[in-house]
């Protein structure tokens, strides 16, 4: 099992053909893998050992995808068959969680596990920090599910040069600053997840609609690691009578194990190749850099606000001659 895409063309050329020439040289077949599918499908991964009782999440789902790269909510109806209900339309929540940390002060890569851990030690009503999309005057992403996080980020970067200019922060002592900075951390995370929830709760009520029958909520992606986030679509979860399934933290960020589960789903519905010959498996490199997860329910034609850049054209349906069995 390879991943041949969303993602940057020369990272996804190394692996596709290192992994055609494995596939070459032990006559193995060759499963083709969508990176956000991989991380959906993990959460259907059986724990070992197995715990009493336990249930892989099954189809339809609904799917919350939280990343540094991605925010997505999608219906999933089973392996590459998804209708993306909403997703960014600029930052992730990740990506903001990433910045917000660096604005703040704190060099680790990724910042967001930093940061969580510096909000516990802040007080989230100390300041007040906008809405996503409160302002807009656009009713179709006010009353939709897509996400925004930029205006947020930018938020707090004003927040800290206004109440901690270099001048004022040198003069404190460590113990005041770590705490004024981790309050800013509290109200940015507090604001963050409330938007995250808001939408995914939109999300889950438009999946219902197309199919009632759905029972569980997966989130997946690196920020599913962090605990307010999970807290509060645990809270989204009951609201809608669904059952919330994670993974395990480290099965949350991008791992080899999601890549190799989401190859044995679509291994048994038969979705793989032949191994090429030796010879020829330079021929078979293909990569999708920009491969779409699944089409846009509808409801939700995403709109981008006038001059913004677009980040997630990966997200825009796309024609693949290559991809015949299915569209994920």
């Amino acid at each position: 099992a390879v991943t041949v895409g969303p993602g940057l063309g020369l990272c996804l050329e190394v692996g596709v053909r290192k992994a055609l020439h494995i596939a070459a040289e032990y006559r193995l077949p060759l499963v083709r893998v969508h990176h956000m599918e991989a991380h959906m499908m993990v959460t259907r991964l059986p724990p070992s050992p197995l715990p009493e009782g336990f249930a892989a999440p099954d189809f339809p789902l609904i799917t919350l995808l939280v990343s540094g790269g991605h925010n997505m909510a999608v219906l999933t109806r089973g392996v590459g068959q998804h209708i993306i209900l909403g997703s960014t339309i600029d930052d992730s929540i990740g990506e903001a969680f990433d910045k917000t940390a660096r604005v703040l002060g704190i060099t680790q890569v990724p910042g967001g596990p930093h940061l969580e851990r510096l909000a516990k030690d802040g007080d989230p009503k100390v300041h007040v920090l906008p809405r996503p999309l409160s302002k807009t005057r656009d009713k179709a992403l006010m009353d939709g599910c897509d996400y925004s996080f930029s205006g947020l980020k930018t938020a707090v970067r004003t927040l800290v040069e206004k109440e901690l200019p270099s001048a004022k922060a040198s003069a404190l002592s460590e113990e005041d600053l770590h705490k004024a900075k981790a309050d800013v951390a509290a109200a940015f995370q507090n604001v963050a997840v409330q938007h995250l929830c808001e939408r995914a709760s939109r999300a889950a009520g438009w999946a219902m609609e197309l199919e009632p029958s759905t029972k569980w909520l997966v989130v997946a992606g690196g920020v599913a690691a962090n605990k307010e986030v999970r807290k509060g679509l645990e809270e989204v979860a009951e609201e809608h009578s669904l059952q919330m399934r994670c993974p395990p933290p480290r099965l949350c960020v991008d791992n080899g194990v999601m890549v190799a589960w989401a190859g044995i789903e679509r291994f048994l519905l038969g979705l793989y190749e032949e191994p090429p010959s030796k010879t020829g498996a330079d021929n078979h490199v293909e990569i999708r850099p920009r491969w779409p997860l699944g089409e846009r329910d509808p409801r939700s034609q995403q709109r981008f606000p006038k001059g913004q850049k677009r980040k997630a054209e990966h997200l825009k349906p796309t024609n693949s001659k290559s991809d015949k069995n299915d569209k994920a």
